[in-house]
C-alpha cells in the first residue's frame, strides 16, 4: 500500500516563521517510504521588463522519493508585489516525476524588484529578481510672477522624466479659469527636462489658487500640481472729457502775411486756448496753418488730436510768422491750394480725410480782391462733408478795413466771425473752436494703450457700458445719442505698459 502524503506546496513566510512547524507528523502507512523533494533552479532573474507587460519563468519541483506526494495550497512570494506564483489546487507527484511552477513578473514601476519564495517541505528558497522599466514623471514647483489685474503673466513648471523609458505627456489642463495652459513638451526622453508654460490672468486681487492635471504614461497615471499666484491693482490712468459730439473736421488757418505782422504776437496764448478748447470738446480734428507766402507749411505739415497740445498749438502759430506772398488777397484760393496739396503727391499728403468737414479760418486786416463766391463753390464741390468759413478780420474798421466780403462768406456758411482788432485773441479763438455738433459716433482718444478688460467708464458718476474700444485707433467710441450734451465722461483703465 502506498503511503500518501498531502503537503502544502508554497507558503508566504514572515521573518523567523516556518509554515511547516505546526504540521502533524506524516503518516507513511508503515511502508517505510520517505519524502524527498528537490527544487531547480533556486533563482529566477527576469531581467528588464517593460511596465504594462508580464514576463513568465518556471522552476521545477522534483519528487526524488519512493512515495507519491500530493501537493496543494497557494502561496505568495515575500517581497515585491509584482511577482505572482501560479500553482494548481492539487497536484500529484508520483515518484520520479516533476511539477513545473510558473512565476509571473508584472513590474509596478521603474525599479528593481526582488522577492523570496519558500518551497515546503523541501525547505528550498527560490529567489526572484527583475528590473521594471517605465517612465517616471517628476514635477517641480510652479513659478508665477505677481501680475497686475487685467494683465497676463507667464509662469512655468518644471517637468522631468526620471525613469528609464520615454515619458509621453498627452494632456495638461487647468482646473481654474485664471490659469491657462499654453504648451508643454509632448515627450521627454529618460533624464530629460522641460516646462509646462501657462498664463496667469488675475480676476481679483490677492492670492489665487489653481490645479494643473497632467495625463501621462507614468505608471502612477495622472498627476496634479497645486499652483498659486498673486494679482494686484496696477497704477491706473484716469481721463475725462465733456460729451460734445462734433463731426470729424479738417481745419485750415489761412493768414494774410502782408497785413497781420503787427498783430502776430497775439497768437501765442490764443493758439494754446484754441487747441485746449478743441481737445476739451473732443473734436476729431486735423489742423494746419499757412501764410499767404506758400500753400505748403513746414514740418510737421499738420497736427491731429492725437498729438500733444504743444505740437498742435505750434503748428497753428506757425502760419502767423511767415511773410507776405502771392496769396495775400486770395485767402480762399489759398485754402483751395492747401486742399489740393493734401493728395498723394502734395506736401500735405493725408491731411484731408474723406469723411471730414472742412473748416477754413481766414485771418486778414482787410477784404479780399478775389472772387470769393467762385472759390467757395470750388471748395464745396471738392468736399464730402460740410464746408464752413470763419473769419478773424476787422468787423468795425477800428483797425484796417472792414472785410465785408469775408464776413458775408462766413455768414453764408454758418461760420464764426471775430474782430482781429481785439487786444486779446483768446476769446475769439475759443469761439472758433465751437464747431457744429455732428451725428457721427463720438470718439475719445486714450492717452495710453489700455488693458481692455480694465476699462471702466462713468458718465456723471454713473457706470456706463455703452461704448466700444477701437483698438486700431486706440479710441473709445460712443453713440452721440446716449446722453446729454456736456455730460462729463470719466474713463479709468490700467495702461498696457503695466503688463510689460
Amino acid at each position: 500500500m502506498r503511503a500518501l502524503v498531502q503537503t502544502p506546496l508554497l507558503c508566504a513566510v514572515a521573518l523567523g516563521c516556518h509554515p511547516l512547524g505546526s504540521l502533524p507528523p506524516v503518516d507513511t502507512g508503515g511502508a517505510g517510504g520517505e519524502e524527498r523533494l528537490a527544487v531547480t533552479p533556486l533563482e529566477l532573474d527576469f531581467g528588464e521588463v517593460e511596465f504594462g507587460t508580464v514576463a513568465e519563468l518556471e522552476f521545477t519541483i522534483h519528487n526524488l522519493g519512493e512515495t507519491t506526494v500530493y501537493v496543494s495550497g497557494q502561496g505568495d512570494p515575500v517581497g515585491d508585489p509584482g511577482f505572482e506564483v501560479l500553482v494548481p489546487e492539487i497536484a500529484e507527484l508520483a515518484p520520479g516525476t516533476d511539477l513545473r511552477v510558473t512565476v509571473r513578473f508584472a513590474p509596478q514601476g521603474d525599479e528593481e524588484a526582488d522577492a523570496q519564495l519558500l518551497v515546503a517541505p523541501a525547505d528550498a528558497v527560490v529567489r526572484l529578481a527583475g528590473l521594471g522599466r517605465a517612465p517616471v514623471l517628476d514635477l517641480g514647483e510652479p513659478g508665477t510672477p505677481a501680475v497686475v489685474l487685467g494683465c497676463s503673466g507667464e509662469g512655468a513648471m518644471r517637468v522631468a522624466n526620471v525613469g528609464s523609458r520615454t515619458l509621453e505627456i498627452s494632456d495638461v489642463y487647468s482646473a481654474a479659469s485664471m490659469f491657462d495652459v499654453l504648451d508643454w513638451p509632448p515627450s521627454l526622453a529618460p533624464g530629460e527636462e522641460g516646462e509646462v508654460r501657462y498664463a496667469f490672468t488675475p480676476e481679483v486681487g490677492g492670492t489665487s489658487q489653481g490645479v494643473f492635471v497632467l495625463t501621462t504614461n507614468d505608471p502612477s497615471g495622472s498627476a496634479s500640481a497645486q499652483v498659486s499666484a498673486l494679482g494686484y491693482e496696477g497704477e491706473g490712468v484716469s481721463e475725462s472729457f465733456l460729451f460734445l459730439p462734433t463731426d470729424p473736421t479738417d481745419i485750415v488757418f489761412v493768414v494774410d502775411g502782408s497785413t497781420i505782422g503787427p498783430y502776430a504776437s497775439r497768437i501765442a496764448g490764443a493758439a494754446e486756448a484754441y487747441v485746449d478748447a478743441l481737445r476739451n470738446e473732443n473734436v476729431d480734428f486735423q489742423l494746419t496753418s499757412v501764410s499767404s507766402a506758400s500753400d505748403c507749411p513746414g514740418a510737421p505739415p499738420y497736427a491731429t488730436r492725437l498729438d500733444t497740445a504743444l505740437r498742435a498749438s505750434t503748428v497753428l502759430a506757425r502760419g502767423f510768422a511767415a511773410a507776405s506772398g502771392p496769396w495775400d488777397d486770395d485767402l480762399l484760393g489759398l485754402a483751395l491750394a492747401v486742399v489740393a496739396d493734401s493728395g498723394p503727391s502734395g506736401c500735405l499728403e493725408g491731411f484731408r480725410r474723406a469723411d471730414a468737414d472742412l473748416e477754413v479760418v481766414v485771418v486778414a486786416l482787410g477784404p479780399s480782391g478775389a472772387d470769393l463766391a467762385a472759390d467757395l463753390a470750388s471748395l464745396q464741390a471738392g468736399a464730402v462733408g460740410d464746408v464752413r468759413v470763419s473769419a478773424l478780420v476787422p468787423t468795425t474798421g477800428s483797425c484796417g478795413t472792414r472785410a465785408d466780403d469775408y464776413l458775408a462768406v462766413a455768414a453764408d456758411t454758418s461760420g464764426a466771425t471775430e474782430d482781429v482788432c481785439a487786444a486779446d485773441w483768446v476769446p475769439a479763438f475759443q469761439t472758433f473752436a465751437q464747431l457744429p455738433g455732428g451725428t457721427e459716433a463720438v470718439r475719445f482718444p486714450l492717452s495710453q494703450v489700455p488693458v481692455a478688460s480694465t476699462i471702466a467708464v462713468t458718465v456723471g458718476g454713473v457706470p456706463h457700458d455703452g461704448w466700444t474700444l477701437d483698438s486700431a485707433r486706440n479710441e473709445l467710441v460712443f453713440d452721440p445719442t446716449e446722453f446729454s450734451l456736456g455730460a462729463e465722461v470719466q474713463v479709468r483703465y490700467v495702461a498696457a505698459t503695466a503688463c510689460e
